[in-house]
């Protein structure tokens, strides 16, 4: 009799365990949620500051969290002009997520205004193999990064790749005009060959924290 006594409170305080740590992972996770929506509405209305401080506070409880990493990674990188932190929190979004299409989009535009194309080539390549969305915005980057490097031909087979993954006729109009754009250059300017290779240019280096 004893034993089963012993036996229920040791599976009731168990239990009771379990619930209070599931308790307070849903209390971290509603006020990561609470403080990326705030970060949010901050953002829409320019107050800059604001935001960075609530991303801050989300990074501190999940040093994981892409959203909040690519957020501040665009911060840094058009707001406060600081190239450094902002790649380097671009990074960290893609490492926690590979699917965060934006954090890639902006890290090779980034790497492209700092002339590195040759890095940009191979971030474009990795996010071709592993993203699911917006393609057409990747093939676009390469598009433009082969145009700056002088391999015409190759940027006209980016830029129709875009063409084939978009269903926005403007953006579609845009890909159309860079065609017609590089194809006035190809008896202008000697050939260049781009050799692209697909690298994993992220993996590197791990999550780093300011």
């Amino acid at each position: 009799m004893n034993r089963k006594i012993k036996h229920k409170k040791k599976s009731c305080s168990i239990e009771l365990n379990i619930n209070f740590k599931n308790e307070i992972i849903m209390d971290v996770l509603y006020n990561i949620e609470e403080y990326m929506l705030r970060a949010t509405e901050h953002l829409y209305d320019y107050e800059i500051l604001k935001a960075k401080r609530l991303l801050e506070d989300v990074l501190e409880k999940d040093p994981e969290h892409a959203m909040a990493h690519m957020y501040l990674g665009c911060i840094y990188a058009y707001r406060l002009n600081d190239r450094e932190k902002a790649l380097m929190h671009l990074r960290n979004a893609i490492c926690s997520d590979v699917q965060c299409a934006d954090a890639h989009i902006n890290y090779i535009k980034l790497l492209i205004e700092a002339g590195k194309y040759a890095d940009a080539i191979k971030c474009i390549n990795y996010a071709l193999q592993h993203l699911n969305n917006n393609l057409e915005y990747i093939y676009e980057l390469q598009g433009e990064t082969l145009e700056l490097l002088g391999s015409n031909k190759a940027a006209i087979k980016a830029y129709k790749q875009a063409i084939k993954q978009s269903v926005n006729d403007a953006s579609i109009a845009t890909m159309k005009s860079s065609i017609m754009r590089v194809k006035n250059k190809i008896n202008k300017k000697p050939k260049k060959n781009v050799k692209i290779q697909v690298t994993n240019p992220y993996f590197s280096q791990s999550i780093v924290q300011e």
